[in-house]
């Protein structure tokens, strides 16, 4: 049901029972799971939310708002942030925590402790290369990261994704803070 290649996927989900449906979906990368439920009836849809345990169902919900066609429609909520000042030593660990619930781990986003703010991306390379006692906002590139807005345009995204060479690009909401990352696979599907 993950694969991008399974055409009418959402046919099979729509005569499946939603608590087999719900488990398959849940199972699901979030921006695959929405793609999936957003091609549902309405009231399949419901059916098969109301099956998804929270916090997975709040993040559904908030990957449904944005329109399709829009980076944020197809964003990945998995990745890794750490606060900046974090050390280098304490983010490998955060890694290596969460390798296991993210899809893809291309870099580590370094937010602001309060505001949550993205602050700048580290590539993996750069950690494992790093002193472990440094703080981590003192390796890698030190240029605020290159990142877009949900409601920016696929075409857009995939546009600053070739210019640029990027694996991934931060998703920001209004006021900076990090809610996603459009990876190269995503905007190739789309």
């Amino acid at each position: 049901m993950d694969e991008p290649e399974l055409d009418r996927r959402h046919d099979i989900v729509q005569h499946m029972d939603r608590g087999i449906a719900g488990a398959l979906v849940a199972a699901m990368a979030p921006d695959r799971r929405a793609d999936l439920l957003r091609e549902l009836s309405p009231g399949k849809r419901k059916a098969v939310l109301a099956t998804i345990d929270e916090p997975d169902r709040s993040v559904l919900n908030a990957l449904l708002v944005y329109p399709e066609g829009s980076v944020g429609a197809i964003m990945t909520t998995e990745f890794v942030s750490v606060a900046a000042n974090t050390t280098v030593a304490d983010a490998i660990e955060r890694v290596r925590i969460l390798a296991p619930d993210v899809t893809a781990v291309y870099a580590v986003y370094v937010v602001d402790p309060v505001s949550g703010r993205l602050e700048r991306s580290v590539h993996l390379q750069d950690l494992l290369l790093a002193d472990r006692n440094a703080p981590i906002s003192s390796i890698g590139d030190a240029r605020k990261p290159l990142s877009t807005s949900p409601l920016t345009s696929e075409e857009d995204v995939a546009r600053l994704i070739s210019k640029y060479n990027l694996v991934a690009l931060p998703v920001v909401d209004e006021t900076g803070r990090m809610i996603g990352a459009a990876t190269v696979d995503d905007v190739i599907d789309a």
